[in-house]
């Protein structure tokens, strides 16, 4: 998928904290190739991996390239009950991000109070429940970001009228957003400029847009100290 970026948008990028908080390398390989290649191509800081072996090894790596790597728990599940389980079974792990994976409105809701969660990932089919409700639950608990990956649109732009609604609904409501790219290879690695363009097309004003790849995601990971 081609992703047009106006000039406007390069210029206003200029010394932003770039972050992708979402990537899934397969393999050590994979993930030191992705590393240096958002490093030296994009200029990206920060990155975000699910917890556990890769992890651990991925932060080692990133600082003797130059990436900070933040460590993150994708906590799945249908209803509150479920999701209260997972994270009773991750409750000593301090350094890392809890990120609830919304597919119902049961898990919507009880993640936007639960304080445990830090973000909240809406998968597709969730979407319809970025709503007003969902908002003022969110703003009631310190304004937790949502997140959304690119990933799929990425692969099938024909989704992308999906993505452009949903991003607007969060701005709409006053919702923080986070972009992600999911990308499992260097070549599904999307720049955090053409992801801050996507968002333009839907109509965010362009500064806010970056701060989607920047200074959003930057304030979750300060606010845990990480």
């Amino acid at each position: 998928m081609k992703i047009p970026v106006k000039k406007t948008i390069r210029s206003e990028s200029q010394g932003k904290v770039f972050v992708d908080l979402s990537i899934n390398p397969k393999d050590h390989r994979s993930l030191k190739d992705m590393l240096l290649f958002i490093k030296n191509k994009f200029d990206v800081k920060v990155v975000g991996l699910k917890y556990g072996n890769l992890c651990g090894i991925a932060k080692e790596l990133g600082e003797t390239i130059g990436v900070k790597v933040v460590c993150r728990v994708e906590l799945e599940g249908n209803t509150r009950g479920e999701i209260a389980k997972v994270l009773l079974k991750v409750k000593g792990l301090s350094d890392v991000l809890n990120v609830a994976k919304i597919r119902t409105l049961d898990v919507a809701r009880y993640a936007a109070v639960k304080k445990d969660i830090d973000i909240l990932r809406f998968e597709p089919e969730a979407y319809r429940f970025i709503d007003k409700s969902q908002s003022k639950l969110l703003k009631n608990k310190g304004y937790k970001p949502i997140e959304l990956s690119l990933r799929e649109t990425i692969i099938s732009p024909d989704k992308l009228p999906n993505l452009l609604n949903s991003i607007r609904r969060t701005f709409s409501y006053g919702i923080d957003l986070i972009l992600v790219s999911d990308a499992t290879r260097i070549q599904e690695l999307v720049h955090p400029i053409s992801m801050a363009s996507i968002a333009a097309l839907a109509g965010i004003p362009e500064i806010l847009a970056l701060s989607y790849v920047s200074a959003v995601p930057l304030s979750v990971i300060k606010r845990k100290n990480l």
